[in-house]
């Protein structure tokens, strides 16, 4: 079995974005899991690429992404960083919305 995760979501579904990063974290940490928040974000690379990085980075095993803005299923499904992460992919991939 795994043990380490790569989580991500979508900054903008939420509006106190900082709130939502330390709640998660308090709540992985509570179940007994090692937490490292980071975040990124930048114009050079897309965030599919940073997180398929990242995951290599950590050796991370597992990538779970979500939540998505509040688009219609085929725009989610095609979207930069879905396609990104199932085209290149090197570790199982969840996906939640």
């Amino acid at each position: 079995m795994g043990t380490t995760a790569v989580v991500a979501w979508d900054r903008t579904v939420e509006t106190n974005n900082t709130w939502l990063d330390d709640s998660i974290a308090r709540h992985l940490a509570r179940h007994g899991l090692p937490v490292t928040v980071e975040r990124s974000a930048t114009a050079e690379i897309g965030a599919g690429d940073i997180l398929l990085s990242r995951t290599a980075v950590f050796a991370a095993d597992l990538i779970v992404i979500g939540p998505c803005r509040h688009v219609r299923v085929h725009k989610f499904l095609l979207g930069s960083v879905t396609r990104t992460l199932l085209r290149h992919m090197t570790v199982p991939v969840l996906m939640s919305h």
